[in-house]
């Protein structure tokens, strides 16, 4: 296994950068041909193919395919590892993966949908060492596909991970540092020679004012996070980022319908917060028909939550990523349909979260 590559790439050619699949084959096609990709331009998949989403196998088999072409590039995330974590300790980049009955809950992995094809009931597995082999047995060439592909991919321009690297050096770098860091364009101490791009944490992490799931640019460090969310975020979405000529540019998809905007609508936003995963703790003031009036104490500000978002754990109360933020929106643009309410909708525009009256939102557009 070559767990470091170096390749040298035409800069002539676009380069095409995807990551965070999660078993959403339908959507990585339609994120292809969106981008009009074809074998003049080169594609590097930045890991987490499977998991979370719903046709994780097909998936898997689907980017095999398209890594026997010599202009696609693979990189391993951490999902896709998580059945190494149960069968070979030396390779557990999840702990947590020791305890099936939390594995089973919280999580949809690959191994389910593997077992479900040969015919095993996963709810009915007590012990994993016990589907170990037949999963060998059965799918042999998908695992071994996934366990052996590189961590680390560098052209003269990019340095390419699942999450973080320690610097530009970062050989000795463990596959739990490479694959699982978290908040990587926060604390990376250093910055690049080269554009270090990544995936792994969804970009609207990074967000406490405006929501926005579209790649975000550190340019003070050159690293580039490209995770829009999918099936992590509610209204998470696939990203493409390429790069042509040394331009960049953005295109995403997702499983939101869209709609016209048939009114303009220019808010007056006095102050917006994002609750996301870092700083989603809140504490429930009142209830109302459709949302809770909740206290943020990492903003202080208080806010209306829809009552889905809010959860329970350990006695406190945390939202799932939400905002108060209204969203600009002219006449004739397009929005996807996050929630609707009795007078606001939820939409997404050009990448960002945010609210417009109901009477501004049009037609449904075929998505």
């Amino acid at each position: 296994m070559d767990k470091f590559l170096k390749v040298n790439l035409d800069s002539s050619r676009r380069l095409v950068m995807i990551s965070d699949i999660h078993g959403e084959k339908e959507l990585l096609i339609k994120l292809l041909n969106k981008v009009k990709f074809s074998d003049n331009d080169y594609l590097f998949l930045l890991g987490d193919f499977v998991g979370k989403g719903k046709d994780s196998l097909n998936t898997l088999r689907y980017i095999m395919d398209l890594s026997k072409k010599d202009n696609v590039f693979l990189i391993v995330g951490n999902c896709d590892l998580f059945f190494n974590s149960f069968a070979n300790e030396q390779e557990s980049i999840h702990p947590e993966a020791k305890n099936i009955a939390k594995v089973l809950k919280y999580y949809h992995a690959l191994f389910e949908e593997m077992l479900w094809e040969i015919g095993i009931n996963v709810e009915k597995i007590s012990d994993f060492n016990t589907i170990i082999e037949p999963l060998y047995k059965n799918f042999g060439e998908e695992l071994t596909f996934l366990r052996t592909l590189p961590r680390v991919i560098e052209t003269e321009e990019f340095i390419f991970v699942h999450s973080a690297i320690s610097g530009e050096n970062y050989q000795n770098d463990s596959d739990y540092s490479l694959l699982r860091t978290n908040n990587f364009s926060n604390i990376a101490s250093t910055r690049f020679k080269k554009y270090v791009v990544v995936g792994h944490y969804p970009t609207i992490n990074y967000c406490e004012k405006i929501p926005k799931l579209n790649p975000l640019f550190n340019y003070q460090k050159n690293i580039i996070s490209i995770d829009g969310g999918l099936n992590t975020v509610e209204y998470g979405q696939l990203n493409a980022l390429v790069y042509d000529k040394k331009q960049f540019s953005n295109y995403y998809v997702d499983k939101l319908d869209i709609y016209q905007v048939k009114k303009d609508y220019f808010p007056y936003n006095e102050k917006v917060i994002t609750i996301n995963y870092m700083n989603n703790k809140v504490d429930i003031i009142e209830e109302k028909d459709e949302f809770y009036k909740c206290y943020h104490p990492y903003s202080q500000t208080f806010i209306d939550i829809d009552k889905d978002y809010i959860y329970k754990r350990n006695d406190s109360f945390y939202s799932l990523d939400t905002t108060n933020y209204h969203l600009e929106v002219i006449k004739g643009d397009f929005v996807h349909l996050i929630r609707q309410y009795e007078n606001y909708s939820l939409v997404k525009k050009s990448g960002i979260i945010g609210y417009i009256k109901n009477e501004c939102l049009g037609s449904k557009i075929n998505n």
